[in-house]
């Protein structure tokens, strides 16, 4: 798990979707590291073999696939929160058709956040 230390995090803290994938993992037997992600590609060096899994924010998306095995499955804790939360299959439906929007289609597309915005926020 890739988890970045900003301007949101909560001092001493993480936030909530971070600490219920460490739980997840823990509930299932699974092993759960969590590493800054600038420090992630040196643990991938130290790992005698690469990860099943690799969970990062989304916000560090692009750094941490670039550092990825391409045969490493990564997802970020915005896809698991969303498969927790809601209905992925429909969600993933739903992406699928954009190729089959038309110029004169119109489409809302929201987010909601329970924390206010912050100055490195992704949505801001």
């Amino acid at each position: 798990m890739v988890v970045p230390i900003d301007l949101q995090a909560p001092k001493g803290r993480l936030i909530l979707p971070q600490v219920q994938a460490i739980r997840d993992a823990l509930d299932n037997d699974a092993v759960a590291v969590v590493v800054k992600e600038r420090e992630y590609a040196a643990l991938l060096k130290r790992l005698n073999k690469p990860p099943d899994l690799v969970v990062c924010d989304s916000q560090v998306v692009m750094k941490v696939m670039a550092d990825t095995p391409l045969d490493v499955k990564c997802t970020t804790f915005s896809i698991l929160m969303a498969k927790f939360k809601g209905d992925l299959i429909e969600l993933a439906r739903g992406a699928a058709m954009i190729d089959q929007l038309t110029p004169d289609d119109r489409i809302l597309i929201s987010e909601s956040c329970s924390h206010h915005a912050a100055e490195d926020d992704i949505a801001v």
